[in-house]
């Protein structure tokens, strides 16, 4: 927020020069005088200003002087004339005005219209790959500057873009195809989390936390090492919106490794984990992750790591508390064909209706799970296990040793509650080298 007296603005309070290709996203009061969501006033000047090519999207307070991008309090006798031109505010976010264009030239907006592109390229705003001045995601997110994106990199293996603070992690959803570096932890102390997680006691977004990076028909298909870095104290509160998490879902070579997320508290509905809440067929690796927080969901596909699974998963662990309906796992709901899980653990508790269990919900046909362990403690109705729900996988050198409760007694079991297809044995289910020993 920026707060004062009078002549307040979200990029400059007052201005004896001109303003081009600027841009204010923060909420501006001014108590008793003018303000702007861009400039709180334009000085005085014998020689013309001008304001281009910029805009503004925060609340706006102020007296009758007050405008969305530029306040238009009175300028001394004499002074030259001021031009404001290709600039917009938001009118539905920054409370002020009307959409068409304002006494001082600026444009108002409503939000949908600031998120499309094509507001900006009419204006004659630079979105050239790679050399223009601006990016954004059309349809999702307002204009930012290509060149301040990311703290460095190009998004290549050989140089990612770096990642040093939750504004440069939010625009990976810029980018879904590229390469990524934490280089430094992220947390509620880090820039952008009042932004794009929580101010205070209020969710950002409209109470709906963080916005999850990669959807269906746009999956993150990048590269994102943590190098060791922590994110921690990310919350979502989406309980109507499937793929939910930090990534919302991943596609063909996706990979996330070396990181950890901690603290998360994470809400969504059908396919929701605190990393991520779907990963798509012929996704890549999730390796090195650490998880812990809470994952909770009326829905389908549920698990601290990942919501529903085609990728590869090695070496992560995670200590959480994750509820669901159905195909509910400590680690992955549902653990679909083609993919691996190694060397990776369990702890805390899991629950459920059906196919719940320790380390994952159910695990489908063409899958291996091997070296992995769960310590939950799991309740549900039934197809319930230490380990796995429902299984048909090969389960090699795996052990559970929580407590496990179902209702239905001919589908639980201290290490797997419903295993094979009685119909088919062709579709897996062979587990060796494996116990359960209960709390």
């Amino acid at each position: 927020q920026v707060t004062g007296l009078d002549l307040v603005g979200g990029l400059v309070g007052e201005t004896y020069r001109n303003v081009s290709r600027g841009y204010a996203q923060t909420q501006v009061t001014a108590s008793n005088g003018s303000a702007g969501g861009l400039i709180g006033k334009m000085g005085g000047t014998i020689t013309a200003l001008s304001v281009s090519q910029s805009y503004a999207t925060g609340l706006v307070s102020g007296n009758s002087d007050s405008r969305g991008l530029v306040g238009n309090a009175t300028r001394p006798s004499g002074s030259a004339s001021f031009t404001v031109t290709d600039s917009f505010w938001d009118v539905d976010a920054s409370g002020f005005g009307s959409v068409g264009t304002d006494d001082v030239g600026a444009i108002g907006k409503t939000t949908s219209d600031m998120k499309t592109q094509t507001t900006f390229t009419n204006a004659g705003w630079d979105f050239t790959a790679n050399t223009g001045d601006w990016l954004m995601v059309d349809t999702a997110t307002y204009p930012i500057f290509q060149a301040l994106a990311f703290a460095g990199g190009e998004g290549t293996s050989a140089s990612p873009y770096q990642i040093a603070h939750w504004e440069h992690l939010n625009n990976i959803r810029i980018k879904l195809d590229s390469h990524f570096v934490v280089s430094q932890d992220l947390g509620p102390f880090s820039a952008g989390y009042t932004t794009h997680v929580k101010n205070g006691a209020t969710l950002a977004n409209g109470g709906l936390g963080w916005q999850p990076i990669g959807k269906n028909g746009a999956e993150f298909t990048g590269v994102l090492d943590g190098a060791g870095h922590s994110v921690s104290d990310l919350e979502i509160a989406r309980s109507a919106e499937p793929e939910v998490g930090l990534f919302g879902a991943m596609g063909k070579n996706g990979s996330i490794q070396n990181l950890e997320l901690l603290n998360a508290s994470v809400e969504g509905s059908l396919y929701t984990g605190a990393l991520v809440g779907r990963t798509k067929l012929e996704a890549g690796v999730l390796s090195n992750i650490k998880v812990t927080g809470q994952v909770t969901s009326s829905g389908a596909g549920v698990g601290c790591l990942v919501g529903a699974s085609h990728s590869s998963i090695t070496d992560a662990h995670v200590v959480c508390t994750v509820v669901g309906d159905t195909e509910v796992g400590g680690l992955v709901g549902d653990n679909d064909s083609d993919s691996l899980i190694e060397r990776s653990s369990s702890a805390g508790s899991v629950s459920g209706t059906s196919s719940v269990g320790g380390l994952l919900g159910s695990s489908w046909r063409f899958t291996s799970i091997e070296e992995s362990f769960s310590h939950s403690d799991v309740t549900a109705n039934s197809k319930v296990g230490g380990l796995i729900g429902e299984n048909f996988s090969s389960v090699v050198n795996t052990y559970a040793i929580g407590t496990v409760t179902g209702t239905d007694g001919a589908t639980t079991g201290g290490l797997i509650g419903s295993n094979g297809d009685p119909s088919n044995t062709a579709v897996g289910g062979d587990v060796s080298n494996s116990y359960a020993a209960g709390a």
